[in-house]
């Protein structure tokens, strides 16, 4: 087996994204700006879409700039057994109905 060395620069920068994403957040939840006004109606506008998708895209690029050399790090790749991976996402989906 091949040891690797982690790369420094790529791992600051994912601690850097994450705990930024962590203080953005929580300095959203002590101002009372998250979630405040009539949070219920919220889902339904227009802005509230377009703004997730800004902000998804976004943090998007930011993951692709971080594995921007090494998409083997995003670990996408096919199951090795697709009967149990279906098997096993029917059981999510039934767990979460029940």
């Amino acid at each position: 087996m091949i040891r690797t060395v982690p790369n420094r620069t790529r791992l600051t920068a994912w601690i850097s994204f994450v705990l930024l994403l962590a203080a953005i957040n929580y300095a959203a939840r002590l101002s009372g700006s998250a979630g405040g006004g009539n949070a219920r109606d919220e889902v339904y506008s227009y802005s509230t879409f377009a703004g997730g998708v800004i902000l998804y895209g976004i943090w998007l690029g930011v993951v692709l700039l971080i594995a921007i050399d090494r998409f083997d790090l995003l670990a996408l790749r096919p199951p090795r057994a697709w009967g149990g991976t279906l098997g096993l996402a029917l059981g999510v989906i039934v767990a979460i109905y029940v």
